[in-house]
């Protein structure tokens, strides 16, 4: 089984060091992280950004990082366990 947490960063440049403290706070869960920035052809330009995370921990600890990153304004995150 794979834990994955999908982001969307919206407004990098306002979001970028909230979001990357939250990361490093919770990098013992962190088993694999993926980030891409302009993401698309048809997104080139826009100041947003895609990060896939593969946990590894308690699901407890991923709903409170996914809780924590969806506070921040702009920022999606969902959950995906497969």
């Amino acid at each position: 089984m794979a834990d994955l947490l999908l982001i969307k960063v919206g407004n990098r440049e306002r979001n970028a060091l909230r979001v990357q403290e939250l990361l490093s706070r919770y990098g013992r869960n962190i088993r694999v992280r993926l980030g891409l920035h302009e993401f698309a052809p048809e997104r080139e330009g826009e100041d947003e950004g895609v990060i896939i995370l593969d946990l590894c921990g308690e699901q407890e600890e991923f709903k409170k990082l996914q809780e924590e990153l969806e506070n921040i304004e702009g920022v999606k995150a969902v959950y995906q366990k497969l």
